[in-house]
């Protein structure tokens, strides 16, 4: 009964240094990550290898702790130049700042397309149909909205003859739209 009781104590004691070893290498591991903030223009599908990335621990086996923050495209900017954020994701907003003199750099550019679409109301056949309607994009000026009025101007639409609405993020904008609240 008492070599039981030793090799039990014996057995939680080695259990216990095993463990607080394994614990002290995770928590050393931990405050040797380097801290990273990352911000992204919306949750769709520009944004997705960021969350791969996170999920599936690629920042992490190259020493990143990786924080994304979703934020304004222009505020995402501001953000990089205040040292806020370490990267930004926002194209057109970073390209906007950079043409006006802002000190960044583009460092990769993942997509070789923008990735933009013009949908309508199956009663829409032909973009002069568009005229009077109202044009639905994120934000007012923002990257879809300059590539909406680029691609009605290259069709030969005037887009002056349509009403912008901001819609907000992604996922904003399509409640708004399922709830049928503009025609």
């Amino acid at each position: 009964m008492e070599n039981d009781r030793i090799a039990v104590r014996k057995f939680l004691s080695i259990l216990l240094t095993v463990l607080l070893a394994v614990v002290g290498f995770d928590a050393a591991a931990l405050a040797q990550m380097q801290k990273v903030r990352v911000s992204i223009s919306s949750r769709s599908n520009t944004s997705v290898p960021y969350y791969v990335a996170v999920s599936r621990g690629f920042f992490r086996d190259e020493g990143m702790h990786v924080e994304i923050i979703q934020a304004n495209p222009r505020l995402g900017v501001m953000a990089l130049m205040n040292g806020d954020v370490s990267f930004t994701g926002t194209f057109v907003s970073t390209v906007r700042g950079i043409l006006s003199g802002f000190p960044l750099k583009i460092v990769l550019v993942a997509f070789k397309k923008g990735v933009y679409y013009l949908i309508a109301h199956p009663s829409v056949k032909d973009v002069q149909d568009l005229k009077g309607k109202k044009l639905g994009v994120s934000s007012i000026r923002g990257s879809d909205h300059l590539v909406a009025e680029e691609l009605l101007r290259s069709k030969g639409l005037n887009p002056a003859l349509m009403q912008p609405v901001a819609l907000g993020d992604t996922s904003c904008g399509y409640n708004r739209l399922s709830r049928a609240q503009w025609k």
